[in-house]
């Protein structure tokens, strides 16, 4: 399997010191990472990320894309590897930035079994309303961060989701006020409904895009 991931899915990952578990919650398929080119440049020259974020979380980001090189499962998406004639098309969709179009084209590059993981669901919407083909090359491929939070919580995973979602609220202020609206106290059952709900209602706005199952 291959998992293409934007940036703003690696940036909340690494504030929550959950990069390192995606690819877990994936076993026992082996699986690639695709992470965006443009990561180390937004990670050491926007100043608006290491504002939001702050250092370390910069840090750990340009620790990661500095591991790609060496890395077994790692490797960097750019305009080399996907169709240029899809690659324009996709930018021709307002919603759609640079990043989300290239990681879409790369996906329609792959089997049916690669995901694309991205935090901009107006993007998916979009995607979705365009009725281009790709949309319909890319159904049930496509997971929010909201799945994949919900995948970990399922998992052995939820104390340590719960607690640095709620340290950490500016990450995402949609995980922190919904999901784990009682804080530190928010039981399993409380999350994993908010969760359910939200995707639920993603899902109504996104057609068939979305992975099934999650």
């Amino acid at each position: 399997m291959v998992l293409f991931v934007d940036n703003d899915i690696v940036l909340k990952l690494a504030a929550w010191d959950l990069w390192s578990s995606l690819r877990s919650a994936f076993e026992p398929s082996s699986v690639d990472i695709g992470v965006l080119a443009t990561l180390p440049h937004v990670a050491r020259k926007n100043p608006s990320v290491r504002d939001r974020f702050g250092d370390e979380v910069v840090h750990r980001v340009e620790q990661l894309a500095a591991d790609v090189s060496s890395s077994k499962y790692l490797f960097f998406v750019d305009q080399s590897g996907v169709s240029t004639e899809v690659f324009s098309r996709l930018l021709m969709i307002e919603a759609l930035d640079v990043g989300e179009a290239l990681l879409f084209s790369a996906a329609c590059a792959h089997d049916d079994s690669c995901r694309v993981v991205t935090g901009d669901k107006r993007c998916v919407q979009a995607l979705h309303q365009s009725a281009d083909p790709v949309a319909r090359t890319l159904a049930g491929q496509i997971l929010c961060l909201e799945q994949i939070v919900r995948s970990f919580a399922s998992s052995g995973l939820y104390e340590q989701v719960r607690q640095s979602v709620v340290r950490s609220p500016d990450v995402d202020t949609t995980i922190n006020t919904i999901v784990f609206s009682r804080g530190l106290s928010t039981p399993k059952p409380t999350a994993i409904e908010a969760l359910d709900s939200y995707i639920r209602k993603l899902r109504q706005q996104t057609g068939t895009l979305l992975a099934p199952g999650v």
